[in-house]
């Protein structure tokens, strides 16, 4: 397949995903909270793995936002959703952006970095898939229009290099350097992608008419870069 016919694959697996599996997940997620008696001010991660009817296998992440202190019910909850599979090329792995209505892309390279450069030594690919989004699912990007449309992004652990196919909407993530060994520009830049983020949280709030859902999701995302949660 092309990126245009991934890209419509893509988006028919995730729209169906959003419409029905993710409702049913969201109920199940709090009844085991309620159940179990698990600490509502915990993040308390839950990892489901499906596969669609277009045979396409989906790893779905659910847990509670930095931005809320304590578990009330199902709108309480922030999810993540990933499609993987193989090309010729090797592994693919491909996310929805929410704020662009893009997809961001991770080749196969940018996990085996990841493992590396965080010293997981995790052995299934699949494990270490998870374990990024888990920890570091939050990401802002910047990318350079004079400089190829190269991509930079930061996350809670580090950094993602790569860049922007801007007909199809993709941002290719193509490496990842964690903050322990990442050059003193490396940090800056980073610092500047968090301070422009930052700002752009600012004037949504001060918007009467902003949408709430969004403004908690960049909320929870802004915590996340700062390695930060709200506490009861």
């Amino acid at each position: 397949m092309n990126r245009k016919e991934v890209t419509a694959e893509f988006m028919r697996d995730y729209q169906k995903i959003e419409s029905t599996t993710l409702l049913r997940l969201q109920s199940e997620y709090d009844r085991e909270i309620k159940k179990r008696k698990i600490n509502p001010c915990s993040d308390y991660v839950k990892v489901y793995t499906i596969k669609t009817k277009a045979k396409n296998n989906w790893i779905i992440i659910l847990r509670k936002p930095y931005s809320i202190s304590k578990y009330k019910n199902t709108g309480d909850i922030c999810y993540c959703c990933i499609t993987y599979y193989y090309d010729k090329d090797g592994l693919l792995a491909l996310r929805h952006r929410t704020e662009e209505k893009g997809i961001e892309v991770y080749w196969g390279h940018f996990f085996t970095r990841y493992n590396q450069r965080m010293h997981l030594n995790l052995g299934s690919v699949v494990e270490i898939i998870k374990t990024f989004f888990i920890n570091s699912g939050s990401i802002a990007y910047h990318i350079h229009p004079n400089k190829n449309f190269r991509s930079a992004g930061i996350c809670r652990e580090g950094f993602l290099f790569g860049k922007m196919d801007r007909e199809n909407n993709w941002i290719i993530n193509k490496t990842f350097v964690s903050k322990e060994i990442a050059f003193d520009s490396q940090n800056k830049a980073g610092q500047k992608i968090v301070a422009q983020f930052g700002a752009q949280l600012i004037l949504q709030l001060l918007e009467e008419d902003g949408d709430e859902r969004e403004t908690l999701h960049k909320t929870d995302m802004l915590l996340s870069f700062m390695d930060k949660k709200l506490t009861a």
